[in-house]
């Protein structure tokens, strides 16, 4: 979305600078986003073929000592696929800004743990997005704590973790 490929060689050895510096690589990840459409419509926008699940999931490989947050969970259509990646991955962490909420409603809440159960809490980073005009009250930060700390199959401190302690974790706070 942001007009890079991230399986560029550029964007693979800044990843890996990022790595040596002990700083996390937050990437957009949303499969089948429709926020593309505004940088679509833009004439000086220019979009490159857009990334594949496989270049997410190839990218770990390629920085092993980096520290790589897939934003948004992959999005609504992808969440699935970068919970894989995710698992298959210790370098891998999800954050849950924005389609945490879209997620719960599609698949329920009970659903959501399940997955999250399964995968880890120290697989997850609460983080929230707001686009300033643009995203409905329901996808408010308000919201999105709610939704987690709701999930009914998580235990407290598995919510915390998610809340802040894998973020407080990997910037060693």
């Amino acid at each position: 979305m942001q007009g890079s490929c991230i399986l560029h060689p550029h964007v693979i050895k800044a990843i890996n600078v990022a790595g040596e510096l002990g700083i996390p690589a937050v990437i957009h990840a949303m499969k089948g986003d429709l926020s593309t459409l505004y940088f679509r419509a833009s004439k000086e926008y220019v979009l490159p073929v857009p990334d594949k699940t496989e270049d997410y999931d190839l990218l770990p490989v390629l920085a092993l000592k980096t520290t790589i947050i897939y934003a948004h969970m992959g999005g609504l259509f992808g969440f699935r696929e970068f919970m894989t990646i995710a698992a298959g991955h210790p370098n891998v962490y999800l954050d849950t800004s924005y389609n945490l909420v879209t997620i719960a409603e599609e698949i329920g809440l009970k659903r959501l743990s399940v997955y999250i159960k399964h995968l880890g809490a120290d697989k997850f980073i609460f983080g929230s997005d707001h686009i300033i005009g643009l995203t409905p009250d329901n996808l408010l930060v308000k919201r999105q704590i709610e939704i987690i700390r709701e999930l009914p199959r998580l235990s407290n401190e598995e919510k915390g973790i998610i809340l802040s302690g894998n973020a407080r974790r990997i910037l060693r706070l």
